[in-house]
């Protein structure tokens, strides 16, 4: 537990976990878009071992940590700790086909992507409740050496997959799709290959889903605000000690994990595979969610209601942003990866991440500033992620139409 750890070393635990959580951004920030660019080059078994490697790193630092020079110092080695994306780009790969089905590979790609966060949210179902139990127990570096010791055993399974072939060499692949109307991104990127430069690359990448990676970097500023300030507020609201902090994150998790399992592919099928509508009704959610939470977290109405009935109110409106926050996620990396050549893939998601990652470098201090600089804070918060909702349908039903028409052109000639 981060928190118990924070606080165990004498430091404000609210400051401290933000100024932890925005310098591990930093990381990521740079890491994921290197990551990306050697995924395109040296395919994604190497990438595995890369970020299982990295991870072993980070938290042997963190088992031994003492200090908060120590625990700042085990989130270097996330720079390299990659794993959600490297599975993103094996999915990525393994569904793109010469098919001229573009709603069944979307349909078959979004599903994958669902039940790869289904994968993911395995561990943060299992994870926060041992934690939990080991801060119950005042150990709270016994969850870092046993999450050493699965990512030294991750690195040790990895070397049993089947060689990948970086996505580069599929540039003469692309040459011959060319002749059969592939999108026009796909043709660029693949007659350019290797002697593409990273900057013309990342050029054509934005041309092309620009509006859908902006959609998904800038509600992450709110998705990371309300992240931070969960546990925060459980703890220092509703007075929840680690175990039941951690079964609720659990709670969340698993939820999650279900949803995306389960109803990610029917729901695109649903609406006509159309990955684009997904993303609009997923705002919406957001949009919705929020303001409900808003309205709900006034001191007033909480005081109203009950605590009984505040901490449900709380805790369910999390759970629908939550859902909706991975439906978004999710559709827009199963969109955007399906309008790029397959050399470009791994760059897309590096690209993906690192601008995720520089969004919510700041975003974890501003949720918790304004948490604690309001006497209605819970509410000003859940507004403020309302009102950047609000702002990306904006940006996306005023911006986005032509571009994704265009794309979606391109795709059917």
């Amino acid at each position: 537990m981060i928190e118990s750890l924070i606080k165990n070393t004498g430091q404000s635990a609210a400051e401290e976990y933000g100024n932890l959580q925005s310098f591990f951004q930093v990381f990521q920030f740079f890491g994921a878009l290197i990551a990306g660019v050697l995924l395109d080059r040296l395919g994604y078994k190497i990438g595995f071992i890369i970020t299982f490697a990295a991870s072993g790193i980070s938290y042997y630092l963190l088992a031994h940590a003492t200090s908060m020079n120590m625990l700042y110092a085990s989130k270097i080695p996330t720079m390299f700790q990659h794993g959600f994306l490297c599975a993103q780009m094996a999915i990525a790969v393994i569904t793109t086909s010469t098919s001229k089905d573009a709603k069944a590979e979307a349909e078959l790609r979004a599903a994958a992507l669902g039940r790869l966060t289904t994968c993911y949210a395995v561990g943060m179902v299992v994870g926060p409740s041992v934690g939990g139990a080991l801060g119950s127990t005042g150990n709270y570096h016994l969850g870092g050496k046993l999450a050493a010791a699965g990512s030294l055993i991750s690195v040790l399974l990895t070397l049993f997959l089947p060689a990948a072939a970086p996505t580069a060499g599929h540039v003469c692949a692309n040459k011959a799709d060319s002749k059969t109307g592939s999108d026009t991104d796909s043709d660029v990127d693949g007659k350019v290959g290797k002697e593409s430069s990273l900057v013309a690359k990342l050029s054509r990448i934005w041309t092309s889903v620009g509006v859908l990676l902006s959609a998904k970097v800038i509600t992450s500023v709110a998705n990371s605000m309300n992240a931070t300030v969960f546990p925060l507020i459980l703890k220092d609201v509703y007075a929840f000690d680690e175990q039941h902090l951690g079964f609720a994150m659990s709670f969340l998790s698993g939820l999650n994990s279900v949803i995306n399992a389960l109803f990610i592919g029917p729901y695109v099928a649903f609406l006509g595979g159309q990955l684009v509508t997904v993303i609009k009704v997923s705002l919406l959610g957001l949009l919705t969610a929020s303001l409900c939470q808003g309205f709900a977290s006034f001191v007033d109405v909480q005081r109203m209601i009950g605590e009984n009935a505040a901490l449900a109110s709380y805790i369910g409106t999390s759970l629908v942003l939550s859902c909706f926050q991975y439906l978004l996620s999710t559709t827009i990396t199963a969109e955007t990866t399906g309008r790029v050549a397959p050399d470009a893939k791994g760059t897309l998601l590096g690209l993906e991440h690192s601008l995720f990652a520089g969004a919510r470098i700041m975003s974890p201090q501003w949720g918790i500033s304004l948490l604690n600089g309001y006497s209605n804070g819970m509410s000003v918060v859940s507004f403020t992620g309302g009102g950047i909702f609000g702002a990306v349908i904006l940006l996306v039903n005023t911006f986005g139409y032509k571009q994704l028409h265009a794309s979606s052109a391109n795709k059917s000639d």
